[in-house]
């Protein structure tokens, strides 16, 4: 029977780090960290089970893993090193990765809280630069429209503008199309004759839509 690779996967506080030795009567164990940063070897079917959850620590018994900061790490931590993550094709695979500072949650949550910004509404965590992993100098907390105009240009896009394609058919006269996306739906702006009257009008849509600057 195929063993089941937990490396890199969170189980509440415990993150597996590598396989241990097996067990005397041959259970499966693996090698975990803790929140605190405590390193335990725990049985795969307690992991599993939720039987484990920490390393027994105080921090963690006294709640430290409540931080609200602990969903964001979490999420960062797994789109970046579990291959089983949905969305670790655009990030652990593509490079993206969380430092090994930041693989300790409560460095990360120290961090983040003394960036500009963290405690206004609306402000998510953002990296500057979409090429590069989650470490110091690349996070910062960024409104809607910063984090909407940082997002990365696939390969498809034909602008070099996000959002701004050229449409390949000969029969249209405005092959240039142009569209923003409001609430996870896309908005069309229609089509244009030239590529600078449809970058001017997704800048003018995101004036419009995504105007969310703090005054």
């Amino acid at each position: 029977m195929r063993l089941n690779d937990l490396t890199g996967q969170i189980f509440s506080n415990l993150t597996v780090i590598s396989r241990a030795n097996n067990a005397k009567l041959g259970h499966t164990r693996w090698l975990c960290r803790c929140e605190c940063g405590n390193e335990v070897t725990v049985y795969s079917s307690s992991l599993k089970s939720g039987l484990s959850k920490s390393c027994g620590c105080s921090k963690v018994k006294h709640g430290f893993y409540q931080n609200t900061l602990y969903p964001i790490w979490r999420a960062i931590y797994n789109r970046c090193n579990n291959p089983n993550n949905h969305a670790y094709v655009n990030y652990g695979a593509r490079g993206i990765n969380l430092s090994e500072e930041f693989h300790n949650s409560q460095c990360f949550f120290e961090y983040v809280e003394s960036l500009p910004n963290y405690s206004l509404p609306a402000y998510t965590l953002d990296r500057i630069n979409n090429d590069k992993g989650c470490c110091r100098g690349n996070l910062r907390w960024a409104s809607r429209t910063e984090q909407t105009r940082n997002r990365r240009t696939f390969k498809s896009n034909t602008s070099g503008n996000k959002a701004v394609y050229f449409k390949n058919d000969h029969f249209r006269k405005k092959p240039w199309y142009a569209s923003i996306t409001i609430n996870y739906k896309q908005i069309r702006l229609g089509y244009f004759a030239t590529k600078e009257e449809a970058i001017a009008a997704r800048l003018e849509a995101e004036r419009i839509y995504y105007d969310d600057t703090p005054p």
